[in-house]
């Protein structure tokens, strides 16, 4: 068995540390990736941690494939490890798991062609921010670029409103998530699913004009959809 002196004195430690500027690298741009997320409003890269596996995931992924590089055995073994371990955690939407596969590929690149797993960042993160960018100007347009399905880690606002008949403005409201009509009560009861508190003020005084008409109104903000 080596000792320790045998690895440093055999000049096998130079090259783990002159790795640990591209392992740093891999880190970072997994960090700055989780930062795009969470500067955007996808709350869900902002916790502990999704946090932590986008540092640390590339930084594995960077390790494993300098260990392997050179050996066609552990290359094998490692195939084989890889379909054993398994994420247990469910991926909730598409895009995570475009995330994670980014953060492995990111890993991997740094450390075969470093320059590609720079591109590679940077590329997601001014897209997520090109993305956010041009959401927030169809927002100003007063258009709607992207439809609400399920809760996708994101906390959402929401508006429950219950009014005598039908109200248009809100039938035709791109955050009208479901609606339920009382025929027999002529009652209506409407559930809007808002991203921005800015949505939430102009729904809000576009109720305005219709206050003699509605019976109950309960927003709550930062609330998934039900």
């Amino acid at each position: 068995m080596d000792t320790l002196s045998d690895i440093i004195g055999g000049g096998r430690v130079w090259p783990a540390l002159s790795a640990l500027p591209l392992l740093l690298s891999a880190g970072l741009i997994g960090l700055l990736i989780r930062t795009a997320l969470s500067q955007v409003g996808q709350t869900w890269a902002a916790t502990y941690h999704h946090t932590m596996t986008y540092i640390l995931l590339p930084v594995t992924a960077f390790i494993i494939t300098r260990v392997i590089a050179d050996n066609i055995s552990l290359s094998l073994g490692m195939i084989g490890a890889l379909s054993i371990v398994r994420f247990r955690n469910p991926v909730r939407n598409p895009f995570e798991l475009v995330v994670f596969f980014a953060l492995v590929t990111t890993g991997i690149a740094v450390s075969a062609e470093p320059s590609l797993g720079i591109l590679l960042g940077l590329f997601f993160v001014l897209t997520v921010y090109s993305v956010y960018g041009y959401e927030k100007y169809c927002i100003r347009m007063d258009r709607q670029p992207f439809a609400l399905s399920f809760s996708e880690g994101d906390l959402f606002n929401t508006i429950h409103i219950r009014s005598r008949g039908r109200i248009p403005d809100l039938d035709s409201s791109p955050a009208l998530t479901s609606r339920l009509d009382d025929i027999t009560g002529n009652e209506c009861t409407y559930l809007l699913t808002l991203r921005t508190r800015r949505e939430v003020d102009s729904i809000e005084g576009l109720l305005s004009r219709y206050r003699p008409q509605i019976l109950s109104m309960d927003t709550r903000m930062g609330q998934p959809p039900t």
